[in-house]
């Protein structure tokens, strides 16, 4: 098979040093940067470097990058290319110590594990927790606290409505409250947990006892009531004035149509 010579272009010179392009780089491999420096270093003449090599290798080195892998294998002790990124170390120690920075509760997320340690970085830390730990994020949900009393209750209403067969959807309301705190309440999206499984206590039953206010609506199949505003928590005699209040309002718009409570 005939042997074609690729050309190779001198290098440019810019304030006095030598930069190549990837290309002419890339034009080299390993072994043949390897029997360059190691020929250059066994006879001290470029000239026997560019013919030793092209007597084996059936192509032409240039003076100047023969110097070039010398020098750079003086200086670095390779022949590879540098790494400018940094490189961390990632040892059983650091990975057991970010596990449990990671794992001793919720709350704790990659960049404040980072700021822990200074010698490791956010993708670092994101990489030990996912590809050597395995763990993943769960987000605490907050949900009402509902007493054992209430599911058979709500069995109930459920069952009732489903038997009511001449409901008027515009007489059907849908109701609910939120509350609006003045201080500050947890925000699910930063309490996460960090777990190889799925914990079971994710879940957080969060009491209405903050420094607040109450809004309360309802809605149907085409009315909308409210906001109703009311202070502290929420209890049987608030609840009932909202309703009445409520009930009120739609006395005044539907008279002739709802019942007398």
């Amino acid at each position: 098979m005939q042997q074609v010579n690729l050309p190779v272009s001198r290098p440019s010179k810019k304030r006095g040093k030598i930069k190549y392009s990837i290309s002419i780089a890339a034009m080299y491999t390993v072994a043949e940067k390897v029997f360059i420096v190691e020929c250059y270093l066994s006879h001290r003449s470029c000239v026997v470097v560019s013919r030793e090599f092209k007597k084996k290798f059936l192509k032409r080195v240039t003076k100047s990058y023969i110097y070039f892998l010398v020098r750079k294998f003086r200086k670095n002790g390779t022949l590879l290319n540098n790494y400018k990124g940094r490189r961390t170390v990632i040892s059983t120690e650091l990975t057991l110590q970010i596990r449990h920075q990671l794992t001793e509760g919720p709350g704790n997320s990659i960049r404040k594990v980072a700021r822990r340690f200074p010698e490791v970085s956010n993708s670092t830390v994101y990489k030990v927790a996912k590809k050597y730990l395995k763990l993943h994020p769960y987000k605490m949900r907050l949900v009402h606290e509902i007493k054992p009393q209430d599911y058979p209750k709500r069995v109930q209403f459920a069952q009732w409505f489903l038997d009511e067969e001449d409901m008027n959807g515009d007489y059907v309301f849908f109701s609910d409250e939120s509350n609006f705190y003045t201080d500050g309440t947890v925000n699910g999206h930063n309490f996460i947990y960090w777990s190889s499984e799925k914990p079971e206590d994710h879940f957080r039953e969060s009491s209405l006892c903050k420094a607040k206010v109450g809004v309360w609506a309802a809605m149907s199949k085409s009315f909308l009531y409210g906001p109703y505003f009311y202070e502290d928590n929420m209890n049987a005699n608030k609840y009932k004035e909202i309703i009445l209040e409520f009930y009120a309002d739609l006395l005044a718009n539907f008279a002739d149509n709802l019942p007398l409570v």
